[in-house]
């Protein structure tokens, strides 16, 4: 009797010790359910405070980052979810800086007298990669140790290289480029993270968007315009190489940068059905097998929902809608349901960027 006693009250020690250090471990070191984990980053013009804000994917946790008065280009993490890249414009120039995500240890990364934007973390971390603007005239492409040192130039024309992303094995990284180009639209490029072998992957008359790579690194997915300075364009997927480029959608109003799911086997886009749409008007939000099959609209209504992204782990997909408004962020899960207000200012939020990988520093 006394050994069962005695048996009961250890096996219900043990399972009082594993649930308090369940709760403990939650809130102390960050290990939270999955819907907790995912951070977004963005850009808000809020009259309180302008500057790069963060915030759970369950509305939580929002903080102001950094100050920023002019934002300009992009929002990068890292790939362990601890720092920010992101482009700060003062003085008729911007310097690519970096911050640790809980607003600790802001570096200028560059010094130059003209304009740095752009910026993206390679898949390890170690390098970043940018467009510099010099006289507002070109834009050349730059890598960096994510330090700031070992600055390189990777392209050198007389035109326009921008819009940088590496590839998943961030061995190549693709871009945007007028070169060769008689009518100044922008095609799809690669080359090595050393500038070598600089290649040309799309020949469309009407001009690419940005490049967006597949979580295995073999697809690119892009949009292209039907004519140059139409908002009239297609949904595009090709081979990384630019071989079997292939159509996902017939012509539509413009589509924002697409994104792929964690698995590769779908895309988010944004898109207005019919040609003639205003800018950021009447836009709503779909998914679509990468091979062109299943299109299914996930959003309805009569205002702007657009620059959807997924999450890293494939349960959600944040977005900006001006259904109340103004710009705010939702998210919602991959079938349109559950969808979610995050932000209420009256402030226009910029585009949601999510972090790699959980943030620890909360």
């Amino acid at each position: 009797m006394r050994i069962e006693k005695k048996l009961n009250i250890s096996i219900t020690a043990i399972i009082l010790f594993a649930f308090i250090s369940v709760i403990v471990g939650n809130s102390v070191y960050g290990y939270k359910k999955a819907d907790d984990q995912n951070t977004i980053a963005f850009f808000s013009p809020v009259k309180e405070g302008s500057g790069i804000y963060i915030i759970k994917a369950n509305g939580i946790g929002l903080r102001k980052v950094v100050n920023i008065t002019n934002f300009i280009g992009n929002i990068s993490w890292s790939p362990d979810g601890r720092k920010i890249a992101f482009a700060l414009e003062k003085g008729g120039r911007a310097d690519i800086c970096i911050i640790n995500a809980d607003g600790s240890q802001q570096k200028n990364l560059t010094k130059d007298e003209v304009f740095n934007v752009d910026p993206s973390f390679s898949p390890d971390g170690k390098k970043i990669v940018f467009c510099s603007i010099k006289d507002r005239k070109s834009e050349e492409i730059y890598i960096m140790n994510s330090d700031g040192s070992n600055k390189e130039r990777l392209t050198d024309n007389f035109v326009h290289d921008y819009r940088p992303v590496f590839s998943p094995c961030w061995r190549k990284i693709a871009f945007l480029s007028t070169r060769d180009s008689d009518f100044r639209v922008a095609q799809i490029y690669v080359m090595n993270t050393n500038g070598s072998e600089q290649k040309k992957l799309t020949r469309n008359p009407g001009g690419c968007g940005k490049p967006c790579y597949s979580p295995d690194g073999k697809k690119i997915a892009f949009y292209t315009r039907e004519k140059r300075n139409t908002g009239s364009s297609r949904l595009y997927i090709m081979n990384a190489d630019g071989t079997e480029q292939k159509m996902l959608t017939e012509f539509i109003s413009y589509q924002d940068e697409p994104s792929f799911s964690p698995d590769g086997k779908n895309i988010v886009y944004a898109a207005c059905n019919g040609t003639g749409g205003d800018f950021l008007m009447d836009y709503n939000i779909f998914v679509i097998n990468t091979d062109g099959t299943e299109k299914k609209q996930l959003t309805d209504d009569p205002f702007s929902d657009v620059f959807p992204s997924w999450s890293p782990d494939g349960k959600k997909i944040a977005f900006i809608s001006e259904r109340d408004g103004n710009h705010e962020i939702y998210v919602m899960n991959p079938d349109g349901t559950g969808q979610k207000r995050l932000t209420k200012n009256r402030a226009w939020d910029g585009k949601p960027y999510w972090s790699l990988l959980p943030s620890k520093q909360d």
